[in-house]
């Protein structure tokens, strides 16, 4: 109960959907990796056509908010899924 009563409190900073979560222009987040000369390509988890339709939907819609943009280095990347929730809609997972 006081789990629900802090996240009401702070409604206003969680996002119900993507349509919710906010974006700061000019914000930059800086990733340092451990060794930026090693490269890491992992191989993507096999989906199937319904399932990557709605992937690639979704990462739509994220570019579409401005919370992901696209790149042209393709040297590192995370392999993704769909889970499904209760009400049958899908959540994109990313196994980073």
């Amino acid at each position: 109960m006081k789990f629900q009563q802090l996240l009401y409190n702070y409604k206003n900073i969680f996002a119900r959907d993507i349509f919710e979560i906010k974006s700061y222009e000019r914000f930059q987040l800086e990733l340092n990796p451990k060794n930026p000369y090693v490269k890491s390509y992992t191989r993507q988890y096999k989906l199937n056509e319904k399932d990557s339709d709605e992937a690639h939907n979704q990462i739509i819609n994220l570019h579409k908010q401005g919370l992901i943009e696209k790149t042209i280095d393709c040297s590192f990347n995370s392999s993704l899924f769909l889970v499904r929730k209760k009400n049958g809609e899908s959540r994109m997972v990313v196994d980073f």
